[in-house]
């Protein structure tokens, strides 16, 4: 993306340089595209409609944003809900960058509920008319960009997000970041944050499972032997050869509480027992999380009954993938796949209401919000 164009927003957002000077390099680069007008200051109050066209399992989809400035809380507020752990590392580098810009490059995503679908409605109505910006990246995800700056329509969309609950989808390094700055600069023009917000009922909102792979030398029929204490296991038909048709036989079934364990040759659909689970839903209500389930019952019993640790960083590959799945099994035979079902809007919004936050690697946010359409300059 580097080479790409020296106006490539990575430049900025993910800048070159040892240590602190490619904070410095990004500071300088932000100025400098200012005073070229590379970047433009709109000289009126503006929303912007950001739509993303992409394709999924076949279907082309449309998922509308509103991109705007958010104001910021701290959690105990109850008015913005994070729904997954971060950690420190990424934090610093961005609150180094954060300091260095005095912007917010990229917008966080976020969700709320469009009562009456008012807001959605309004953003469809935007979206049938020609786009200020369109734009196609490299995976083919395509980018429009509209602007919204009349009155009527800027007080219809602030009324449908105003008291409402936002629970942050992607981004929580960024906004956690955002929070601590404004908290040690007492200034009003650190009090809100570049936000791109999604109505929970919109269509186009997908949140992809992240699977597990395995690296182990252990035997599927092994580890199905060892699993059948907690589980209910049904081999499936292996007519069914290509992962992805495994899938689709998978979710179809009633499978709330469970997994899909493949070595690319054999496929057993697990199901948890309904004992064991309304045992373990009175000590976490992690256990509602497929993933949860994988990490800690299954794959961490079957390294535990065959003498290994449980060492993410080394023999667990997280992925989203089929393909890659597929590829990783043409690699080696040492593998087992955990494949879960996609996550539930209502388990994210179950999970904020208890004022609970998901492990790593629950959720994948598919696409990403694109960065370098609409930034925030601290003026």
């Amino acid at each position: 993306m580097y080479s790409s164009s020296e106006y490539n927003i990575c430049h900025i957002e993910l800048p070159k340089g040892k240590n602190d000077l490619k904070y410095q390099n990004a500071q300088q680069l932000i100025n400098d595209w200012i005073n070229k007008e590379v970047l433009i200051q709109e000289d009126k109050l503006t929303y912007y409609l950001y739509q993303q066209t992409f394709q999924l399992d076949d279907q082309l989809i449309k998922r509308k944003t509103i991109i705007g400035l958010l104001k910021i809380h701290a959690f105990e507020d109850q008015v913005i809900f994070p729904h997954e752990n971060t950690m420190e590392g990424p934090k610093k580098d961005r609150y180094s960058l954060l300091d260095a810009t005095q912007a917010n490059i990229s917008p966080i995503f976020c969700m709320f509920h469009d009562d009456n679908n008012s807001c959605s409605q309004l953003l469809q109505e935007y979206s049938e008319t020609n786009s200020s910006l369109m734009a196609i990246d490299i995976t083919g995800v395509q980018h429009d960009l509209w602007k919204i700056n009349d009155i009527k329509s800027i007080k219809k969309i602030s009324n449908s997000i105003d008291n409402k609950k936002i629970i942050i989808l992607d981004g929580h390094h960024r906004y956690t970041t955002a929070l601590n700055y404004k908290n040690n600069n007492h200034d009003k023009k650190y009090d809100y944050i570049l936000t791109a917000l999604v109505p929970d009922s919109d269509p186009g909102l997908k949140i992809l499972p992240i699977h597990r792979m395995l690296n182990s030398k252990i035997n599927i029929d092994i580890a199905v032997k060892i699993l059948k204490d907690n589980f209910e296991i049904k081999q499936l038909d292996v007519n069914n050869t290509t992962i992805h048709n495994q899938y689709n036989i998978f979710v179809a079934d009633d499978n709330d509480h469970g997994f899909l364990l493949t070595d690319g040759k054999k496929y057993y659909s697990c199901k948890m027992n309904q004992e064991k689970f309304d045992q373990l839903i009175t000590q976490s209500f992690d256990i509602n999380l497929n993933t949860y389930i994988v990490d800690h019952i299954a794959i961490a019993k079957i390294l535990n009954e065959t003498n290994q640790k449980y060492l993410p960083e080394d023999n667990v590959n997280f992925v989203t993938d089929f393909d890659e799945i597929s590829s990783m099994f043409d690699k080696t035979n040492e593998s087992l796949c955990f494949i879960v079902k996609p996550l539930p809007i209502e388990t994210i919004i179950n999970f904020t209401e208890q004022n609970m936050v998901m492990p790593h690697k629950t959720t994948y946010l598919y696409p990403k919000i694109g960065s370098g359409f609409v930034l925030n300059k601290f003026i």
